[in-house]
């Protein structure tokens, strides 16, 4: 047996009412309710890795900064800056990784055969053809974006071989005259071309590089083509979710207008056991970090300046 319960106001007392639900209409609820979770999921997970991404740029910023005016060799030092650096990108490698089986995976068996796939946008949708459009546009990011590629493939290597950062750079450049020098300064990742050929990274993979690769750089351009396939998997999946947002909305308004507006909630029964409420307050978080991240952003565009 399936109801809404929830309490009014009347003569100043509370009033418990109880409102049939057929088990077609929790059926229905409960499936718009998964599709809703699963939104907030994946926006987490995209908070989670962009947060994470710009920790490790602004521990770069702050070691350029750090470091300008000491250039004396500590070892000890040494090691914290590459430490903390190697923390932070495997956390955004490894929740990029995440992210990218949640939207969309192939399992093959031990021939190469997809057995199941399993995407972000067919768990929302249900449509297969959305599935095949999220797969078709990570497969022309592939062929486009040499540091989505390569950061697929270190994402790998910190997993199974070595940590990314092994060296750093530092330096400045001077401009100008004595009376009015400027400096600028550098803290730089450089990556061995050779050297990550020799950890098996696939020839093809870095092919368009040149023998020092910027770690910096291929980072950028990584998460770019990451948010790139969030923001798609949003507009795929958008009036489906809208259609699932009214379903709860649109109940909630139905009992209002019958019963009046309560505070206590709306609770959805089932068996006279809870299993949710019909407000949407929690959803408001996704509103929130779609908010928070509107557009996808290379970071490779960005110039930073403090003075005006």
């Amino acid at each position: 047996m399936a109801e809404f319960k929830f309490y009014t106001m009347k003569d100043n007392k509370p009033k418990n009412i109880k409102v049939q639900l057929s088990n077609n209409e929790l059926d229905k609820l409960k499936v718009a309710r998964e599709k809703l979770l699963a939104v907030l999921k994946l926006e987490d997970l995209y908070d989670q890795i962009i947060e994470s991404f710009l920790e490790f740029k602004s521990q770069l910023y702050s070691n350029s900064l750090s470091l300008v005016s000491n250039f004396r060799t500590d070892y000890n030092a040494n090691h914290e800056i590459r430490s903390k650096l190697n923390r932070q990108l495997f956390n955004t490698l490894n929740l990029s990784k995440l992210y990218l089986d949640k939207s969309y995976r192939e399992y093959r068996d031990k021939n190469g055969n997809i057995t199941k796939i399993k995407s972000f946008v067919k768990k929302v949708t249900n449509d297969e053809n959305l599935e095949l459009v999220v797969n078709k546009f990570r497969e022309e990011i592939y062929l486009k974006s040499p540091g989505y590629g390569l950061g697929c493939a270190l994402r790998n290597l910190t997993q199974h071989d070595t940590l990314p950062v092994q060296t750093y750079s530092v330096g400045i450049n001077h401009d100008g005259s004595e009376d009015n020098r400027k400096m600028l300064a550098k803290f730089q990742l450089p990556l061995s071309k050779s050297n990550l050929l020799s950890c098996d990274i696939k020839p093809k993979v870095l092919s368009l590089f040149n023998e020092t690769i910027d770690l910096h750089k291929v980072m950028d351009e990584y998460i770019y083509s990451i948010s790139q396939m969030h923001i798609k998997n949003r507009q795929l999946t958008e009036p489906t979710v809208e259609n699932a947002q009214g379903l709860f909305l649109s109940k909630t308004k139905e009992i209002e207008t019958i019963y009046g507006k309560n505070n206590y909630g709306i609770g959805v029964f089932e068996n006279n056991q809870k299993i949710f409420y019909l407000e949407l307050e929690w959803y408001e978080v996704v509103n929130y970090l779609q908010q928070k991240h509107a557009v996808a952003i290379d970071y490779r565009n960005i110039e930073h300046s403090t003075y005006l």
